[in-house]
């Protein structure tokens, strides 16, 4: 009776690599015979022996939970192909086939011009920036080199070049949601997804400090004397902005007549920032002050209609990159 086969994860300590850390890999063992599959993952000899141990801590813990991970996506391999295992077979059934595109530049471009065709194009600019990025960092990035150890690096790279740790969060999520999207369509292998808790890289997120404006420089804002017709209009705009519950710069040029109640002076609107994700929230509602109602009027379009936009900021039929820039 032929032996069935075994799974183990190993740290192969032949050659140390120059981050001085060790390739885990996954062993199957046929017949007295061992071939060896990367798991994506490098490591030092305290870290491997500590995943196994008892009480492995945290980090540790999240380093055995994706071995096990990969132990069982082992199994199930070999599981498939009994009672007649080959290590060919089990490669097979390991490694799936990948669709013919399989190419990270091309994903990204594909995700963009969808982006683009939903009018959400500044969404649509920070994943051109994140693959941008990513190929300066690394000209030959593709699907099958994305590793944790390769974010850490680009995320330290980013940082060398000035640039903020809110930044580098912004292209990583970026790229996450393209390998997310990647694992459906069977091009990316689940097993080495590099974000959250496991297998250890974490996308960092930005300090987010909220900073008020004191009475002082508020009374500044209001009473300043405007030199040039721009300068009035961007002061204008943001005292507006400011009466109306802080109403961000797309939903002021996307209001129309229709939202706008004369009787009560009320303007009633969905949020861009919302309406794709929120469809059944409540409208927004926004009460005018008598100043906000004085720079509505001064700026308010002729003649009015319904589907008018109050605001002289977009025209009918522009499409929504020449809308973008118009609010930018």
């Amino acid at each position: 009776m032929k032996s069935k086969p075994t799974v183990r994860i190993i740290l192969d300590t032949r050659r140390k690599k120059h981050n001085g850390l060790y390739p885990a890999k996954l062993r199957i063992t046929f017949e007295r015979k061992h071939r060896y599959y990367p798991t994506h993952m490098d490591v030092s000899e305290t870290e491997f022996e500590s995943a196994y141990g008892a009480k492995p801590r945290e980090k540790n813990q999240d380093l055995r939970e994706y071995f096990l991970k990969v132990e069982k996506m082992g199994r199930d391999a070999i599981n498939k192909t009994l009672p007649f295992f080959s290590f060919e077979a089990f490669e097979a059934n390991y490694y799936p086939p990948k669709p013919k595109n399989a190419d990270l530049k091309e994903a990204y471009s594909e995700v963009i011009e969808g982006l683009k065709k939903e009018a959400r194009i500044g969404t649509a600019d920070s994943f051109k920036c994140s693959i941008d990025s990513l190929l300066r960092f690394k000209p030959d990035l593709n699907f099958n080199n994305i590793t944790p150890n390769l974010l850490l690096s680009y995320e330290g790279w980013m940082l060398a070049q000035g640039r903020s740790i809110t930044t580098v969060g912004m292209y990583l999520r970026a790229l996450r949601s393209i390998l997310n999207d990647a694992i459906q369509r069977g091009v990316f292998d689940s097993t080495a997804y590099p974000f959250g808790r496991k297998p250890l890289y974490r996308i960092p997120a930005g300090k987010n400090i909220k900073k008020a404006l004191s009475r002082a420089d508020l009374q500044k804002i209001f009473e300043y004397k405007p030199v040039t017709a721009s300068e009035t209009r961007a002061r204008d705009f943001w005292i507006f902005s400011y009466l109306c519950n802080g109403i961000n710069p797309k939903d002021i040029a996307e209001i129309k007549y229709r939202n706008l109640d004369r009787a009560t002076q009320k303007i009633t609107f969905r949020r861009a920032k919302t309406k794709r994700t929120s469809r059944d929230s409540k409208p927004a509602e926004i009460y005018l002050q008598p100043m906000a109602a004085e720079i509505l009027e001064r700026y308010a379009t002729k003649p009015e209609y319904p589907d008018a936009y109050i605001f002289p900021i977009l025209a009918p039929g522009d499409d929504a990159k020449k809308q973008d820039d118009d609010i930018s």
